[in-house]
């Protein structure tokens, strides 16, 4: 976080006349986006964490990006399952929308599928692995694992393919990598959510 705020410092110091950011959360840049609203700068908020002082805001709604994945999800499933989470950044605005999003539909709609258990792993694909490790020595009856993100997804493979699971449990991601649509390719992970700013 402090490694993104010294970038942007420096970026500063070079006169440009406007920024896009895509902040690591939603309070790191915001002592310099101050500074250039002050200075009158046009200020576009750039996908995922938000910054109130933006012009505008250019991405996806992260809350729709969790709802497709209850969806999907509780479709793929019957409506009956168990259910875990890996969640991205605690507190970070992208990761709680797609934890929102996802427990309102799966609440709401499907109430046969159990959440047995959320937990983070900061978008990063070695600890989602070990979450996922985790979660499923604690539920071995786990039917579906939604990764707030593809990296987090892809630690959730590693994890079953460890354990002797991969294809048991369905796996989905969100943002599309190249490595998410590989391991779908293969058959590995069940999908991604990809993310289209231009679609509404």
């Amino acid at each position: 976080l402090q490694g993104q705020l010294g970038i942007l410092e420096a970026m500063m110091g070079n006169n440009y006349n406007g920024y896009l950011l895509s902040p690591l959360s939603n309070e790191n840049l915001n002592t310099a986006a101050d500074t250039l609203k002050t200075e009158g700068l046009p200020l576009v908020n750039v996908n995922c964490e938000f910054i109130e002082v933006a012009d505008v805001f250019v991405g996806s709604m992260q809350l729709d990006i969790g709802r497709l994945a209850g969806e999907y999800i509780g479709e793929k499933l019957g409506g009956k399952g168990k259910v875990a989470i890996i969640e991205g950044v605690p507190g970070s605005y992208t990761s709680t929308s797609r934890v929102q999003g996802f427990k309102e539909v799966i609440e709401s709609k499907y109430p046969d599928i159990e959440i047995v258990a959320s937990q983070p792993a900061d978008y990063e694909r070695e600890k989602g692995m070990n979450v996922a490790t985790n979660i499923l020595n604690a539920n071995p009856d786990l039917n579906a694992i939604y990764g707030c993100n593809d990296n987090m997804a892809l630690g959730a493979i590693e994890a079953l393919r460890t354990m002797g699971k991969l294809g048991e449990v369905l796996v989905i991601g969100i943002d599309g990598t190249g490595g998410a649509y590989e391991s779908v390719k293969k058959g590995e992970l069940t999908g991604t959510i990809d993310q289209f700013p231009m679609r509404t």
